[in-house]
C-alpha cells in the first residue's frame, strides 16, 4: 500500500476530467446532506451497485443536515489539499485510505460517481429524485 496520501483533483484533458477508475478494494466517503437529491442519488446507486454486483468496494455514507455538511465539507476539502471553493455542493465524495480512512483522492460529486458506476460497473443509477425541501 503507499503511503503517499497527497490528492489532487482530477487532471483536466481538453476540459474534461481522465475518467477515475475505483480499485476493487476502494473505500470511498459519500458525503452530502439528508435532503439533497444529488446526494441521495449517490447513497442509493452505491447500494443498487453493491446489490447487483460482486465489488470489494465499500463506501462510508456520512450525511448530515446542510449546515453540518458545509461545515465538514471544508475540512474534507483541506484534507484533500483543495480550496473550500474547488467543490461547493452536495454529495462530495472522495476515496480514503482504507487502513487510517484518510482522504487520499477526490472523486467529485454525485454525477461523478454515478458517471463511474455507470461506466466501470456497467451499473444504471437510480433516477435523480425530486427537489426537496
Amino acid at each position: 500500500m503507499s503511503t503517499d496520501t497527497t490528492a489532487t483533483a482530477p487532471v483536466l484533458t481538453e476540459g474534461k476530467k481522465q475518467p477515475i477508475i475505483l480499485a476493487d478494494d476502494a473505500v470511498i466517503v459519500i458525503c452530502g446532506f439528508d435532503r439533497c437529491r444529488n446526494h441521495i442519488r449517490a447513497r442509493d446507486t452505491y447500494r443498487k451497485l453493491q446489490k447487483e454486483k460482486e465489488t470489494g468496494v465499500k463506501a462510508i455514507l456520512w450525511e448530515s443536515d446542510r449546515d453540518t455538511f458545509h461545515i465538514q465539507r471544508v475540512k474534507f476539502l483541506q484534507e484533500l489539499h483543495m480550496e473550500s471553493d474547488q467543490h461547493k455542493t452536495s454529495p462530495l465524495i472522495f476515496v480514503v485510505d482504507k487502513d487510517n480512512l484518510k482522504p487520499m483522492q477526490y472523486i467529485g460529486g454525485g454525477s461523478d460517481f454515478v458517471e463511474i458506476v455507470q461506466r466501470q460497473f456497467d451499473v444504471e443509477p437510480v433516477p435523480l429524485g425530486p427537489i426537496l425541501d
